[in-house]
């Protein structure tokens, strides 16, 4: 039973290195882009809205064209940001997650047998610890239902990984 815990242990440290490790890659890919669009949207805005400006300043006067440009930044900036947000996460990123929950559902489970297991044993010694002393098999015979399974599985497991002798 322990085995089984620290086997699915294991697994649910890997799976999250996983997610962890796939995260870790979209953040930083999208993290770079961001910053070299940033980069380059800032310089050639300048130019741009500067050109603009220039452009419009004798037909609209120096605070229409402000404006002008003003608003078509912002209508620039929102586009841009509305494009960010729809980012979806990779299909790797979701088989991953998919992963560490099976994982964690299983050392769940195995929590769960290794508590009852426990549990039954728990109950088995306070019957012994109550009865007279006479009754000594009686509380051997309570007692051993609970020692047989873990001890069966413990032996087969042993059994499985001892190599055939040729």
């Amino acid at each position: 039973m322990r085995e089984d815990l620290v086997a699915s242990l294991r697994l649910l440290a890997r799976a999250e290195s996983v997610v962890a490790a796939v995260q870790l890659r979209r953040s930083g890919r999208r993290l770079m882009l961001a910053g070299a669009a940033a980069i380059a949207g800032v310089a050639g805005c300048g130019l741009m809205l500067m050109a603009a400006y220039l452009r419009l300043a004798p037909v609209l006067g120096a605070d229409g064209a402000a404006a002008a440009v003003g608003a078509a930044t912002l209508a620039v900036s929102a586009l841009l940001a509305g494009m960010a947000a729809r980012s979806r996460p990779p299909e790797g990123e979701m088989l991953a997650t998919e992963m560490r929950d099976a994982a964690l559902a299983k050392v769940e489970a195995d929590a769960r047998a290794l508590m009852a297991d426990v549990g039954g044993l728990a109950d088995s010694v306070r019957l012994f610890r109550q009865r007279p002393a006479g009754s000594v098999q009686e509380a051997l015979d309570s007692v051993l239902p609970h020692l047989v399974v873990p001890l069966a599985r413990l032996l087969l497991r042993h059994l499985r990984k001892t190599p055939a002798a040729d």
